[in-house]
């Protein structure tokens, strides 16, 4: 998780509540050389990962015993995966404009751009598996998306404007409407999301692209579906939750 009381750095912990340790105490290593895609890592004493306050939720993911994780060098990122315990670890792509981190099957998806500042709005690519290539999957910047099962639902800001649905292994497109969307959730049939064009208030819509309606009526930011609750930020930075159907509010903290 991300403690953000601890500068925004990452750790591991155990669901009883043991063995929990910073990533930053084994993610020290000397620059290795380029295209170092696949090697395993040495770890010495060095520099190289000392801003961890770049680090953000969004680089991080869990796939068999291997985490997955973006670590700033410099103004730019390595994508590297390691054992939990810190044993084995592998350069996947290094010094990269990255982020939003996501795995599908065996593929490693992240959005990519040519600077640090757009970095959030890059096109999305794929390494099929460890020492691959990169592959283009959406080959224009969008703003945000989310995965379940075969279907990628993404939005874009500049080119369509709108909130789409694609299938990962067919290719066919939808678009759902006529929105540009972040902070997407999907959840039994129903596609959440922070609607930026609407002063980021909370709506949903059917994955079949019917039934669109607007569950808040002021801004939100960091909107996340957990059971049948709908967690986010207001304009004050205040957590809060409503239901499913936009009721039952409660402030958090």
């Amino acid at each position: 998780y991300l403690n953000e009381s601890k500068d925004n750095q990452f750790f591991l912990y155990r669901e009883d509540g043991t063995e929990h340790h910073w990533i930053g105490e084994k993610l020290t290593c000397t620059h290795p050389p380029d295209n170092t895609s696949g090697i395993n890592i040495t770890f010495e004493d060095s520099n190289r990962y000392q801003d961890y306050n770049r680090i953000s939720s969004g680089r991080i993911n869990i796939l068999d015993d291997w985490l997955y994780v973006c670590l700033p060098v410099d103004e730019a990122y390595d994508l590297v995966r390691m054992k939990f315990d810190g044993a084995k670890v592998q350069m996947i792509k290094n010094y990269t404009y990255l982020s939003s981190l996501s795995l599908y099957n065996k593929d490693i998806l992240f959005r990519l751009d040519s600077d640090r500042s757009s970095a959030y709005v890059g096109e999305l690519w794929k390494i099929p598996s460890i020492g691959e290539k990169s592959q283009s999957v959406i080959d224009y910047p969008i703003t945000d998306y989310t995965i379940q099962g075969d279907w990628i639902y993404f939005s874009d800001s500049d080119r369509y404007k709108k909130l789409f649905i694609r299938n990962l292994k067919t290719k066919e497109q939808y678009c759902l409407c006529n929105d540009v969307a972040s902070d997407i959730s999907v959840v039994n049939g129903w596609v959440y999301y922070v609607n930026r064009s609407d002063s980021n208030n909370l709506y949903k819509i059917r994955t079949d692209s019917k039934n669109r309606i607007n569950l808040t009526s002021s801004p939100v930011s960091m909107a996340m579906v957990h059971g049948e609750w709908i967690y986010y930020l207001d304009e004050q930075d205040v957590l809060c939750r409503i239901d499913l159907n936009g009721k039952n509010f409660n402030q958090i903290s």
